[in-house]
């Protein structure tokens, strides 16, 4: 009768230890960046579409980021108008330089781009409880050759929401998130590192396990000046544009 007590006690023991790294590995990512992040960044983004594993579609994206909340995406030329502002918990749409729609939503990459250092590591794990990441489930894995530790999952089977961390040069090199029903499976790839912290330079996305857009970054500028009216919705469509400064 001993033995399933033993038993027991070890997959707790195991389970603990697990959600004590899961912790420490974050921490110490944090540690590490907190207060050493680039604050801005603009860059020229190839974006390609796919549809059953096939290219459809191939455009240029303008984008600027101001962290931790801030995120404009010029779609093919800016001077057209046709872009989209994400504001923390707002996502606003353009045409022609008019606001079409606004709808509560968030964009899942600023946090992990670097958003996170930009907040106290208690609000850190808080966001990540309300966004559906258990911080207690995690376990070791390779990615690309390199050592990594899944936060979120207990074991490759497993499908909630979840993020790697390649423990060797302490960068999240993938994000697996749940949203109405659908999961996106992000791998942040080519990173590049910058005066403050690094960027992916390529990001292969995937819903419900298909390729759907794959991102390469050019032109990478970091801590770039940029104007606040970039990103209030009452005056980015008449803010002079990041690009006619570069």
């Amino acid at each position: 009768m001993s033995r399933p007590v033993i038993f027991s006690f070890c997959l707790v023991l195991s389970s603990n230890l697990f959600a004590q790294k899961g912790v420490q590995y974050l921490k110490a990512l944090y540690t590490k960046n907190h207060h050493h992040w680039y604050h801005t960044m603009t860059f020229v983004q190839t974006t390609e579409n796919y549809r059953n594993d096939s290219l459809i579609r191939k455009a240029t994206w303008y984008e600027a980021v101001k962290l931790p909340n801030d995120l404009r995406i010029d779609f093919d030329t800016p001077s057209k108008g046709n872009f989209v502002l994400y504001k923390k918990d707002s996502v606003y749409r353009f045409q022609n330089n008019s606001l079409r729609n606004v709808n509560a939503d968030t964009n899942p990459f600023l946090f992990f781009i670097g958003g996170m250092y930009y907040m106290p590591f208690d609000s850190v794990l808080q966001y990540l409880d309300t966004k559906g990441y258990d911080v207690k489930k995690g376990y070791q894995t390779v990615v690309d050759g390199a050592p990594a530790y899944v936060i979120g999952r207990d074991n490759e089977s497993d499908t909630t929401n979840a993020f790697w961390i390649d423990t060797k040069d302490q960068r999240i090199v993938r994000i697996a998130e749940r949203n109405r029903g659908q999961l996106l499976d992000a791998h942040l790839l080519n990173h590049k590192q910058l005066p403050k912290g690094s960027t992916e330079t390529k990001v292969d996305i995937y819903i419900n396990g298909k390729r759907v857009q794959v991102e390469s970054y050019d032109q990478v500028k970091p801590d770039v000046p940029l104007d606040d009216a970039l990103f209030d919705p009452s005056t980015a469509a008449t803010a002079r544009h990041w690009l006619q400064y570069q």
